[in-house]
């Protein structure tokens, strides 16, 4: 009323329902965005993709985690975690990463204090290295960016 406008609760209520279909529509369209991008990584798991690219990462596994033995549990939820974080699936990363700290508590000799490989995990999953920003994609593709790819070669020079 200030400067001269008055808002009507018509108008008011009009705006919230827009918005509110806005932001519905987005969440949708994410929802799908991961049902589809979960959907991929089970096929590629079920078809051994998954194994390949585990084994191109299990390397760097071993260098990031060299507290945890080379047979245990732990070792392929990190690799799950660190390939789902790279793909930009974070959604789907946290799950395995939960696994992963609950493998590492195993072998945690002070259950009270976190080990080095539990606070590299942590820290890995905190700055979330994607090579391929998915979920940020899937975002910009529902807000109908003319261009949502257009930011891939930012992120990754970020990450």
């Amino acid at each position: 009323m200030a400067i001269g406008k008055l808002v009507t609760l018509k108008s008011l209520t009009d705006a919230a329902f827009e918005y509110a279909t806005k932001g519905f529509d987005i969440a949708l369209k994410l929802v799908a965005a991961m049902v589809m991008l979960l959907g991929l990584m089970k096929v590629g798991e079920k078809a051994g993709i998954i194994q390949i690219v585990a084994g191109a990462v299990y390397p760097a596994i071993r260098f990031l985690f060299p507290q945890v033995p080379k047979d245990h549990p732990a070792n392929g939820a990190i690799v799950m975690n660190v390939t789902s974080t790279l793909l930009g699936l974070g959604n789907a990363a946290t799950p395995f990463g939960l696994k992963a700290m609950k493998e590492l508590q195993t072998l945690n000799d002070h259950p009270e204090v976190a080990t080095d490989s539990q606070v590299m995990l942590l820290g890995y999953n905190t700055a979330g290295l994607a090579i391929l920003p998915t979920t940020l994609l899937s975002v910009r593709n529902a807000a109908n960016c003319s261009d949502p790819t257009e930011i891939i070669g930012t992120c990754m020079l970020a990450g």
